[in-house]
């Protein structure tokens, strides 16, 4: 009886190990899938930088392109499109600004201009848009800003 008992006991032991390892396995797991999706997130991020940039650059020009660049533009803005919407299936949101003031747990500032104009924290230029998960509410990404300063 007391050899059944120490051998049960050591298969509790064993059990209880395994799941000590095995959850540690699994939080380890979902702390490279965080920063994967990060990664990802970060570089689709970057791609839409692009993206905005590009689209600067053609409405410059727009007014002097063929049919067929302009056939290639609206392509262009499609797969934008495609892109922003595939991060709104996700939750994801570009941050936006009400009344175009500063709130710093959304944006970062990288440089301001001195304006007696405007309030202070006014948003003068968005230098790259910020990104937020609305479903958990979690920023992803600040927006780089200029703002005013009464200074």
């Amino acid at each position: 009886m007391s050899e059944k008992i120490d051998s049960l006991k050591k298969k509790i032991i064993e059990f209880q190990t395994n799941i000590v390892e095995l959850k540690s396995n699994v939080h380890n797991q979902k702390q490279q899938f965080t920063a994967r999706e990060t990664n990802l997130m970060q570089g689709l991020f970057e791609i839409l930088d692009d993206f905005e940039n590009l689209e600067t650059t053609i409405q410059k020009k727009e007014n002097e392109f063929d049919k067929t660049t302009k056939r290639l533009m609206k392509s262009f803005r499609s797969v934008n499109k495609k892109l922003i919407r595939l991060l709104k299936s996700f939750d994801i949101f570009q941050i936006e600004f009400l009344d175009n003031k500063a709130v710093l747990e959304y944006c970062k500032i990288v440089d301001t201009e001195k304006r007696s104009d405007l309030e202070s924290e006014t948003i003068i230029t968005l230098v790259k848009n910020g990104y937020i998960n609305k479903k958990n509410n979690v920023v992803l990404r600040k927006a780089a800003v200029v703002t005013a300063t009464s200074e």
